[in-house]
């Protein structure tokens, strides 16, 4: 409405908005319009960014896997690539890593204005996810220029300088409009409100009253930092919300491979540098018998937890697999398989120490560093389950987990070998040029956690249900990176092993061609076996989100660009801009008109509502706003949601048709409001409805006086000459003061129980004596005796509103000895 400016939005989003007004000054204002700009601009430019931050610190293969990686994680990155708010987010991440790389280039002064230019528009916009990116460009910067402290120096300054910047326009906007003292206030309040607000009612109070009167939106989004603070709290949520998403199987394979060629990197670096002098003769020896004996434990652990454990290696809280009746035997054969591995890694041992000619104490490094990644990879499934959602277990494990065991079992036994691999041999004689790139994307995935930490200290609740619960990007670039570098190892192992059986298979003698084709053909096969499981599993999880989630979900708006839904007013329980967008008219959100919570009270009917998120400059000035046309239910397909309809695949859960509006609007009841469905979502998600309201109150009778609140109806007996009449007496109520129509009124004998003269609590039975519209005079049957109850039933024009009954009275030739009893109350909740 352009007489209703809405208020203004002081937390969040500033520069997005900014640039979504821009293109609708130039002709985008339509949704379908704002979204293919927005996403062959922005989001186009952000996967852009991202290859070419990759490409420099990697190599153009890596770029391209996670590139592809990234833009096919339907969840976690792709749809939010089509939501003008959300695909800053990737853009943002990467133009920062871009300004930071690109200050220590040819061209300084050029990428110290962009720094500056960037960061002043990052900063005057969302500030969680403004920190989180900060804090990691910050890192990155430091640590690539460590070794330059001028550029280090010059890189700081200008993010810092265009952090001021955006920070004080933004400040300035809202010191003039809130003043010093408000400002200060509203910072404090919002900030407080989404992490550490307490339970005490009087906060929410305080907030209601500020926003109100001054006129800004807030979303009433209260958060307790006591469910969400500690380090197990922030691990917890990183894996429920991130890496459940890719199926804790998939993550630990991911994890397998990743940390193998970390370690491997690490004892290599070690074992470059020897912990004692080589002259120490018979150190190397005894190291590393004493390092088979922790690979051969470490080795018995893991085999234990695979084949035992069952489904805790993807991710279960317990096993689905029984222990066989012969469990004693099976644990005696495992204990002879430690005695027999320990004998046979001793034997490896000293073949390799007597073989190898690397000198020094590498060799026992390497087995020391073997023997505690398959001790942690034990220990990490075994306890994995204590980090992922186990009332969700039916989505990632039995929907989207592996669905062969024993496929599963091997593909995690294959990438544990690939780890050790790469820790016994070492990346660089399995890795195309030593994997090398895959060492630059070390800091970017070290700064990304540090900053995540930094961020969900500092503002434990916002993190959650801003980001973590609504899966939206914030640590997806770095969780799918992980995944790439995963994929990578894989692809450039086979690519080495590829190279050398060529050379193998080159020599002239087949008995050569056999013995040095061997091992690069088994490596070979493995590594593109495992490569190719993983896509196959990637792309089947794409295809199934897509499945549970389908991205047409809210096509069903586009029937609101029609009549009669064109040019109607909405009041909707979830975001109202689509509504409003596709009928032309005023749609605010109200979370608890859904509910349908009538009361009569003594000023009227009321419906309960929640009137905060009606954002519009003129509420206080306009009743029309109190009363919109239709209502439209819309469900958001959630994790839990989609969990309960995969438990549950027969029944209807939680949909629009369970809300109060929707469930009586759809029966055939009689009710004070007479809401009609008029369309609805027939599938079994039932995820919306739109709802013709009704707000044509009924009448009411006030109390006859303010002693008996509850007496509504007074009856009384009079005696005339010409014989006894009933005289009925009420006040009719209308709240919008509409005139009386034909209010039914009734008289009626009741036979009771009478006991000296006074009547019992229930009457046995009323017989209809006489009734009339808006009849105030009932004459009685010459001698009539019994005692007499009136009921009246207000109406207007076209409503006729509860009936209400008077105390009985006793009505006798002889005597008028009233009764007692009680009539209907006026306060609390009308159905």
């Amino acid at each position: 409405d352009p007489e209703a400016h809405p208020f203004i939005h002081t937390h969040q989003g500033n520069f997005p908005r900014l640039f979504a007004y821009l293109i609708y000054l130039m002709g985008a204002r339509t949704i379908e319009s704002q979204i293919t700009v927005t996403t062959f601009t922005v989001g186009l430019a952000a996967v852009l960014f991202g290859f070419v931050f990759f490409c420099r610190i990697a190599s153009p293969l890596f770029a391209l896997t996670v590139s592809l990686l990234m833009i096919t994680d339907y969840l976690l990155f792709t749809q939010w690539q089509v939501v003008t708010y959300r695909v800053w987010y990737a853009f943002f991440v990467f133009s920062s890593l871009l300004c930071a790389q690109g200050i220590g280039g040819p061209r300084r002064r050029l990428w110290i204005v962009l720094t500056f230019l960037n960061h002043m528009c990052l900063f005057y916009f969302e500030l969680v996810f403004v920190f989180f990116v900060a804090v990691m460009t910050g890192l990155y910067t430091g640590w690539a220029y460590r070794k330059n402290w001028k550029t280090m120096a010059l890189g700081w300054s200008a993010q810092l300088a265009g952090a001021v910047t955006g920070l004080s326009i933004l400040a300035i906007q809202l010191i003039f409009y809130l003043e010093w003292a408000d400002f200060l206030q509203d910072l404090y309040l919002t900030f407080v409100a989404r992490n550490y607000a307490s339970g005490d009612p009087h906060w929410l109070d305080k907030l209601t009253d500020f926003y109100n009167t001054r006129n800004i939106v807030f979303w009433y989004n209260l958060e307790s930092p006591d469910k969400y603070a500690g380090f197990g709290a922030s691990l917890s949520a990183l894996f429920t919300y991130s890496f459940s998403v890719h199926t804790p199987f998939l993550t630990l394979t991911a994890l397998l491979l990743f940390v193998g060629w970390l370690l491997g990197t690490v004892a290599h670096w070690i074992g470059q540098r020897p912990l004692v002098p080589v002259s120490d003769s018979g150190w190397g020896f005894d190291g590393l018998i004493a390092s088979a004996f922790l690979f051969a434990f470490g080795l018995y652990l893991f085999v234990l937890t695979v084949i035992i454990a069952d489904s805790t290696l993807a991710g279960a809280a317990y096993s689905d697999l029984s222990m066989p009746p012969g469990t004693l035997f099976v644990m005696a054969g495992l204990v002879l398989l430690l005695l027999l591995v320990s004998y046979l890694t001793i034997v490896l041992v000293r073949f390799t120490l007597r073989s190898s000619p690397i000198v020094g104490c590498s060799s026992a490094v390497n087995v020391f560093v073997a023997g505690l990644y398959l001790i942690g990879a034990a220990s990490f499934i075994s306890f994995q389950s204590r980090l992922y959602n186990q009332d969700w277990r039916i989505l990632w494990l039995d929907t989207l987990g592996p669905s062969n065991h024993w496929l599963a079992v091997t593909v995690v036994c294959v990438a544990a070998g690939f780890g050790l691999l790469l820790i016994l041999m070492g990346p660089e004689r399995l890795l195309r040029k030593a994997g090398i790139e895959i060492k630059g994307l070390c800091l970017f995935l070290i700064a990304g956690l540090i900053a995540f930490g930094v961020v969900y200290k500092l503002a434990p609740g916002y993190v959650h249900t801003g980001y973590l619960t609504r899966y939206t990007p914030l640590i997806v670039f770095h969780v799918d990176s992980l995944m790439a570098v995963s994929l990578f190892i894989l692809l450039s192992a086979g690519h080495t092993a590829y190279d050398r059986l060529k050379i193998a298979c080159s020599l002239q003698q087949a008995a050569l061609v056999r013995t040095w084709g061997r091992q690069p053909a088994a490596l070979l096969i493995g590594a593109l076996g495992l490569a190719g499981y993983f896509l196959v599993y990637w792309v089947n999880l794409q295809v199934s989100y897509i499945e549970l989630f389908p991205y047409d979900r809210f096509s069903f708006m586009k029937m609101l660009k029609e009549p009669p839904y064109r040019g109607a007013s909405f009041v909707v329980n979830n975001y109202a801009i689509p509504t409003f967008t596709f009928t032309g008219q005023w749609a605010y959100l109200d979370a608890k008109v859904g509910q349908r919570r009538l009361a009569l009270t003594p000023e009227g009917f009321t419906m309960q509502r929640d009137l905060r998120a009606l954002w519009l400059a003129d509420r206080h000035e306009r009743l029309d706003y109190l009363k919109p046309d239709y209502f439209l239910c819309f469900k958001a397909l959630s994790v839990e949601l989609v969990a309960a309809r995969l438990l549950a695949p027969d029944l209807q859960i939680s949909g629009c048709g369970e809300l109060g509006l929707v469930r009586q609007a759809s029966s055939n009841t009689r009710e004070s409001l007479q809401h009609r469905l008029v369309a609805r979502d027939d599938s079994h998600y039932d995820s919306w409805a739109v709802v013709k309201l009704d707000w044509d109150f009924p009448p009411f009778l006030k109390p006859l006086s303010p002693k008996e609140a509850e007496t509504a109806v007074e009856l009384k007996v009079t005696h005339t000459p010409a014989g006894s009449v009933a005289e009925v007496n009420y006040l009719y109520t209308h709240q919008e003061a509409l005139r009386e129509g034909d209010t039914r009124v009734r008289l009626f004998r009741m036979e009771a129980k009478r006991e000296d003269g006074a009547v019992s609590e229930g009457a046995r039975q009323r017989t209809l004596l006489d009734e009339g519209i808006r009849r105030r005079r009932f004459p009685l049957p010459s001698g009539f005796e019994g005692f007499l109850q009136a009921t009246v039933a207000p109406a207007t024009a076209t409503k006729t509103g509860p009936e209400y009954s008077s105390p009985l009275v006793w009505a006798s030739a002889e005597a008028n000895r009233s009764g007692h009893g009680k009539s209907l109350k006026l306060e609390g909740e009308y159905e």
